[in-house]
């Protein structure tokens, strides 16, 4: 398999899911209490650039740590967050914005089955300026 080379130290702006993203989850926990608020289920997709210092999630940086996100997990997660006791899912890695396929695909189907009574919790490296 080929892989992308990549600049030593480029800025966030210029990193696209689409260059990066190998569609990889590193783990699927369900039924979590860490993650955000109330019960969630969380899924861990693979791959970061941010190499944030005290990152408790180190392995997870490899675009190629985990499997491949199939339809049967995505069908799992939804079958978990179905639960009356669940309040929703939390998308983290790796670096969720960088693997907009997974995570955006995930989201809808979320939206589609359960409108807005589940809520989406995300993790990210990435720091909001105004």
């Amino acid at each position: 398999m080929a892989q992308t080379r990549l600049p030593n130290n480029p800025k966030p702006k210029e990193w696209l899911a689409s260059d990066l993203s190998l569609q990889y989850v590193a783990s699927y926990k369900p039924f979590v209490f860490v993650d955000g608020e109330g019960v969630r289920c969380s899924i861990y997709v693979s791959g970061c650039r941010f190499n944030c210092p005290g990152c408790y999630n180190k392995v997870a940086q490899n675009f190629h740590y985990g499997t491949p996100y199939t339809q049967e997990l995505e069908d799992r997660i939804i079958t978990d967050l179905s639960q009356s006791y669940v309040q929703g899912l939390t998308l983290l890695g790796g670096e969720p914005f960088l693997n907009t396929q997974v995570c955006l695909r995930l989201c809808r189907r979320v939206r589609q089955e359960f409108g807005h009574t589940k809520d989406i919790w995300s993790w990210t490296g990435y720091t909001w300026t105004s």
